[in-house]
């Protein structure tokens, strides 16, 4: 009986460092996504070489 426990202790304490470790990930990456997004989705930023240069309206 408590080798389980103490296999299940182990197996909560990886799980548990093993979720905040994504959670860490996951909010780094969707940060730098948020950002590279929000500079290159700009519109009229570029004077020249833009995507928006071929229309009138520009």
């Amino acid at each position: 009986m408590v080798e389980y426990l103490l296999l299940f202790a182990f197996m909560t304490l990886i799980s548990v460092n093993l979720v905040k470790a994504l959670t860490n990930t996951m909010g780094d990456t969707s940060g730098s996504l948020t950002y590279v997004l929000s500079q290159h989705l700009t519109s009229g930023v570029c004077d020249q070489g833009c995507f928006f240069t071929g229309f009138a309206n520009q």
